[in-house]
């Protein structure tokens, strides 16, 4: 496949077969695997990926300068879980299961008080 590196070909050759991937940029796919049969009416998860996606960029600098463990809970950083969520829960919890709103905001409060 154009474009990958040996380590991404092989994880895509191995990837669930359901699964849905592009590779390229915005203007180019270099390789795709359409998802199985669908219409306009299939549910997607796409929006649980949104505070990942959002705020990766501030939670991953975050982890690179080593302020933020993935896997401490979010009372070390003195704050609350999500609304709804156990006492324990990590941010890698939030970031692989971010459930709607309470999920989002916990990430935000998190990112604005490490991120400064």
């Amino acid at each position: 496949m154009p474009g990958m590196t040996p380590q991404i070909e092989a994880l895509m050759r191995t990837a669930d077969p359901d699964a849905v991937w592009a590779v390229g940029s915005a203007y180019t796919v270099h390789a795709a695997r359409p998802g199985p049969p669908g219409d306009w009416d299939t549910p997607l998860a796409a929006p649980s990926l949104t505070p990942a996606l959002a705020l990766w960029p501030v939670l991953g600098t975050l982890v690179a300068q080593g302020e933020l463990a993935l896997h401490t809970p979010l009372a070390a950083y003195g704050q609350p879980p999500a609304a709804g969520a156990p006492a324990g829960t990590t941010t890698h919890q939030l970031l692989t299961r971010a459930d709607g709103p309470a999920a989002a905001a916990a990430l935000t409060r998190l990112a604005e008080q490490l991120g400064g």
